[in-house]
């Protein structure tokens, strides 16, 4: 079993992450497609021995035709003949096996990024900004497939094709692949390190920069109206604008480090024609035949074109590498941690109860400090307090979407991080001020709740709460369209949402967190009245700023610089006593 609420405080995202040890932190991925993975990567590695034993092919050809053979001719032609079809063949195959596998592979790593995140502990999302998450879980994760699918299968085959033809060089002679090896290599290897050095921290830079635009990007878009109306535009944009040059920057440095590599044609010159001298001597010595000689140059010439070609990859395979990294970054980080006991089933009704809840964001700074109360079975609480108290705070508390730094809440006896997350939403309900929607029809938004409601169970619900006027009077009923995040409603009727919703919901704890801040005086005390028209048996508390809120419910509570306490009497504001309150049972 697992809990959502036990990711360590303060573990963040890296924006550059580690990226060693790559494919063994790949495994959990890979092992479900591993098969196919195999089968894929057999059809590239044969794709790219036809390739390979051309060379030697035209070699035989050669030697066959100045030893006058016409039937060793007629032969090593066919062979080649073969071998370039079966080329073309296993070619074909692999660039369709390995995107498609690499499409499995993909779609996998994408629903568990959209899991992780849908679990991901509300602190954990709170701690970052949404345009980071997004470019993760969408654009990167995009980007990674172009890759698949434009440049996978082409390193795949080039890698194969280039162990297969060290091999095969080393069996026909190994005096010139001895010469091919000091020749080139080195001097490869030197200016292939250089250009590394420079591409890997210039291209996770690049990757983190881009994050950072689309994240400037997407609070302008956030804060467009503020700016139109208040100003600070150009601020904003000249954030904005440092953060596209830092992208701008990071990206030269990626370019510039692939441009070192064009240094490699030097060496290749020199190779050839350290080939053709070497071969040259071993010739006239009968060390080696002319033949030979040809399929050193002849496969050399291909090795550096596919040392060309993985050179020209190197960007986007240093891009995927980042992508990848940041994506495991991600998974790591909002990996749930192990429940050692499992999770335990809990009653339909139960009591909601704290014992020396604490909290703070900041170790040391206590939001919530040395909260005692149990809210029993049909209670009517009403939590206010000014601003910054920590009201919200104690409602994420309630609900388990914090995990209290100290003390423990409980259901029915339970501790939170015990009950199953799915049966958890369904005991107790948080209904926020800011209430969150999708687009689509008013139904399709009020029926997000786990209980999958009927239409028929909708209208029910609405009918509970009195709510026919204000339904009836929208354009198409509950099948109105209310715009992208229901743009087209106002405040007051989005909490109107979310308050049907917690109505639908058969919960044993509903939490109002400032749910009717926006709503006119009028609507306000229709939906309070329809709050307490709700069954007996749930437990109800409203948070608000204001004390005339909740007096009218059964138990009035204040809190203040976090703390709990009873609150006074109608109309009457008392100062909190220096020390804590005691429990409040």
């Amino acid at each position: 079993m697992t809990s959502p609420f036990s990711v360590p405080r303060g573990l963040l995202l890296t924006e550059s992450p580690n990226q060693e040890r790559m494919f063994r932190r790949s495994l959990p991925y890979l092992r479900e497609n591993g098969g196919l993975i195999a089968l894929a990567c057999v059809v590239a590695c044969a794709s790219a021995a036809s390739l390979a034993f051309i060379p030697p092919a035209i070699g035989f050809a050669v030697d066959e035709l100045l030893a006058g053979s016409e039937r060793g001719l007629l032969v090593a032609t066919l062979t080649i003949i073969g071998l370039a079809l079966a080329r073309l063949a296993l070619q074909v195959g692999a660039e369709a096996m390995l995107p498609h596998v690499g499409e499995l592979v993909l779609q996998r790593l994408r629903d568990r990024v959209v899991q992780r995140l849908a679990s991901a502990p509300l602190r954990f999302i709170e701690a970052h900004r949404s345009g980071d998450l997004l470019r993760r879980a969408t654009a990167e994760l995009a980007d990674l497939g172009a890759f698949n699918r434009n440049h996978l299968s082409t390193m795949v085959t080039t890698v194969g094709y280039l162990a297969i033809t060290s091999v095969v060089l080393l069996v026909y002679s190994w005096p010139l692949a001895i010469v091919l090896l000091l020749t080139y290599v080195p001097l490869h290897l030197v200016f292939a390190y250089v250009a590394g050095k420079t591409n890997r921290p210039a291209s996770a830079d690049e990757a983190s920069a881009a994050s950072d635009v689309a994240s400037h990007f997407r609070e302008l878009l956030d804060i467009r109206e503020q700016l139109q109306m208040h100003g600070g535009g150009e601020k904003w944009l000249g954030r904005l604008t440092t953060a596209t040059r830092a992208q701008q920057d990071a990206t030269l440095r990626t370019q510039t480090g692939l441009n070192l590599l064009s240094g490699t044609q030097v060496v290749q010159a020199v190779t050839l024609g350290a080939l053709l001298v070497a071969g040259t001597l071993l010739v006239a010595r009968d060390a080696t035949t002319i033949g030979t000689v040809v399929i050193f140059v002849v496969a050399a010439r291909q090795m550096f074109s596919s040392l060309t070609q993985l050179s020209n990859l190197g960007s986007q395979a240093l891009g995927a590498r980042v992508v990848l990294a940041r994506l495991l970054n991600l998974l790591h980080r909002t990996r749930p941690k192990p429940v050692a006991t499992g999770y335990v089933s809990t009653p339909r009704r139960g009591s909601l109860a704290t014992k020396d809840l604490s909290f703070a964001y900041v170790p040391g700074h206590e939001v919530i400090e040395d909260v005692t109360v149990t809210l029993p079975v049909g209670d009517r609480v009403g939590v206010y307090g000014e601003t910054g108290s920590g009201k919200t705070t104690l409602a994420k508390l309630f609900t388990g979407l914090y995990a209290p730094s100290e003390g423990t809440v409980t259901y029915a006896g339970t501790d939170l991080r015990y009950i199953d997350p799915d049966e958890l939403r369904q005991r107790i309900v948080l209904v926020p001020q800011e209430v969150h929607l999708v687009s689509g029809t008013l139904l399709e938004n009020i029926s997000l709740i786990p209980t999958r409601p009927t239409r028929a169970e909708v209208e029910a619900g609405i009918t509970a709460l009195d709510l026919n006027i204000w339904v009836s009077e929208l354009p198409d009923g509950l099948d109105t369209d209310i715009g992208p995040r229901g743009e087209r409603l106002s405040a007051g009727e989005r909490q109107l949402i979310g308050l049907v919703r917690a109505a639908l919901v058969d919960a044993a704890v509903l939490i109002f967190d400032e749910a009717t801040a926006n709503l006119d005086l009028l609507t306000a005390e229709h939906v309070e009245s329809a709050v307490r028209r709700l069954a007996p048996d749930r437990t109800v508390v409203v948070i608000a700023h204001r004390q005339e809120t909740v007096e009218r419910l059964a138990r009035p509570m204040q809190l203040r610089a976090g703390r709990l306490g009873p609150g006074p009497p109608p109309g009457e504001e008392v100062e909190f006593p220096p020390f804590p309150y005691a429990d409040y049972t």
